[in-house]
């Protein structure tokens, strides 16, 4: 696969709204100190003749095949996650709207999304009562069984749609804070389109319990771009 040289963008800082709770029964309380940054989106045009994609024939190919009807772009953006004391982002959801300004159909769509899903190995271990029935023990026994398996933590969702978002879980042993770099191609048609990013989360607060937020501002559209 060709490897793609992506700059680096300053980052933004985004201030978080609590979503309505009223008919849930929640209490918001002030403002959480935690501050979601987002980067870019940094976008690239691919075309069939870069240097970088020579490697790729079958790429290559199918680019130059759809060139008439569509064109393909790298998008990246950078989210950095910055939870203050005694708070946590339990789950972020970094979510994409791709449209076409003209209105017809085919919208642009992720055509691939990185990172793609990632875990952590998680044990449980369960102990049961084993009594044998052959009378010879004299008493019971208790075997342990160990099963291992798969925590998701992050993993991109909506791919091949016009919505691509990437879904990220604080779990055991893994903590959502820090630096994420999120990049996908878009096949997007040859009128004029756009991309909007809304950050959205449940953070925890240690007096308040798990509260949803989000970045978008009241009365204030998301961060928007041109695919160009």
């Amino acid at each position: 696969m060709a490897s793609i040289e992506i700059l680096d963008a300053e980052l933004e800082p985004m201030s978080l709204v609590p979503v309505d709770t009223a008919k849930k029964g929640l209490i918001s309380g002030p403002p959480p100190e935690s501050k979601p940054e987002i980067g870019g989106p940094v976008i690239i045009a691919l075309t069939a003749d870069r240097d970088d994609l020579k490697d790729d024939p079958d790429l290559i190919a199918y680019m130059k095949q759809e060139a008439g009807k569509f064109r393909f772009l790298i998008v990246t953006l950078a989210c950095t996650l910055t939870p203050a004391d005694g708070e946590t982002f339990e789950e972020v959801w970094v979510k994409i709207n791709l449209q076409r300004q003209d209105g017809a159909d085919e919208p642009p769509i992720a055509w691939s999304m990185k990172p793609e899903k990632l875990s952590s190995d998680s044990e449980i271990t369960k102990t049961a009562k084993l009594s044998s029935t052959l009378k010879l023990l004299d008493a019971e026994a208790d075997l342990e069984v160990k099963n291992t398996y798969q925590r998701v933590y992050l993993e991109p969702r909506h791919e091949l749609q016009s919505n691509p978002t990437w879904y990220l879980k604080t779990i055991e042993g893994v903590e959502i804070a820090g630096a994420y770099r999120f990049r996908m191609v878009v096949r997007a048609p040859l009128a004029a389109c756009t991309g909007a990013i809304n950050v959205s989360t449940n953070i925890g607060r240690k007096k308040w319990g798990v509260i949803p937020y989000s970045v978008e501002p009241p009365g204030q559209p998301p961060k928007t771009f041109a695919l160009a």
